[in-house]
């Protein structure tokens, strides 16, 4: 696996406990068709002072997607380009390929994603959640953010798995997971939620608000690193990080032996062609893409951390 990515400033939240559910117990979220109002790590400092604003609670949720939080959490810019929306039916509307499904693409919005959205993908996604947890040694993240954070964005959540999993460790935390399929579960913790969001779009959070913006498996749905990386900048506030885990997609060994494996010779290659037809790129760990988007977005104090992945089954497949 890759290195995730992390970014931070170094002034603490001076924000309260928010008020969630002492026992953080899950709840029902309602019906979905109803909305409501290498393993790498990077950590980046913020240098900029400008705004010394407390921000502003927004009441725990279960389950809500939203187009306007009413709270600066979720907004249209000038130009009316918005990354979050309301969820219909047409969110429902999966593409079908060769017996998979994969996310919908309603009027207007121009999301491009390579993976499915279906249950065999889901138990993939979930897989290996538990593989980083493993790998970061039972730990959900880096970043030194305290025991008491306010405000944390999981983009791109998948199933929701990680969010939820930080919400229960942290009931004091608002935890916003964001996605273009509505596939996580209805029953969460009481502050939880999930939007539908398209993070390749401008993003619609209000400024300096998030104490850690948390992405993984990232790689090949960015078109722009750079972008993405300001718009995390510009959603976390002082003393905020930015972390980012990305897998890498060729196989490595550190005594040569998958040097001559053509099968895995075969496999990276394929993956480094296809993000550049797709123009999404699925090397940025390796080649220091992602580092330096976090450098160019402003963040400072930038650490990567590599982490290995034992594949046990390789010899016994004999796929040299």
């Amino acid at each position: 696996m890759p290195p995730p990515n992390v970014a931070h400033d170094t002034e603490s939240s001076s924000d309260a406990e928010r008020a969630a559910d002492a026992t953080n117990e899950p709840q029902p979220g309602g019906s979905l068709k109803a909305p409501s109002n290498s393993t790498s790590d990077s950590l980046a400092r913020r240098d900029r002072r400008d705004d010394n604003r407390d921000d502003e609670r927004m009441p725990a949720a279960t389950w809500r997607f939203i187009l306007d939080g009413g709270d600066g959490s979720g907004c249209a810019d000038d130009s009316g380009a918005v990354s979050t929306s309301s969820l219909d039916s047409l969110h429902y509307e999966y593409i079908e390929e060769n017996g998979r499904t994969y996310h919908a693409r309603p009027k207007g919005e121009s999301y491009w994603y390579c993976w499915p959205n279906d249950e065999p993908q889901k138990d993939s996604l979930d897989i290996f959640h538990h593989a980083f947890y493993l790998s970061l040694k039972g730990s959900l993240y880096l970043a030194p953010i305290g025991e008491n954070v306010q405000n944390v964005l999981d983009v791109g959540t998948g199933t929701g798995i990680w969010a939820i999993d930080f919400a229960d460790k942290n009931p004091s935390a608002h935890v916003i997971g964001t996605d273009i399929s509505p596939i996580q579960p209805t029953w969460v913790p009481p502050n939880a939620e999930f939007r539908i969001d398209d993070c390749n779009l401008d993003w619609t959070f209000r400024k300096d608000y998030f104490g850690l913006v948390h992405a993984r498996g990232m790689a090949g749905s960015i078109p722009d690193w750079s972008t993405f990386a300001k718009e995390a900048f510009d959603a976390s506030k002082h003393g905020g990080y930015f972390e980012c885990h990305e897998v890498l997609m060729r196989f490595e060994s550190d005594d040569g032996t998958l040097k001559d494996c053509n099968s895995m010779n075969r496999w990276g290659d394929f993956w480094e062609s296809a993000g550049i037809k797709s123009k999404r790129s699925f090397t940025v760990a390796k080649d220091g893409t992602l580092k330096k988007s976090m450098e160019l977005a402003g963040f400072t104090d930038i650490e990567e951390h590599d982490y290995k992945a034992r594949p046990m089954s390789l010899r016994r497949l004999d796929l040299c």
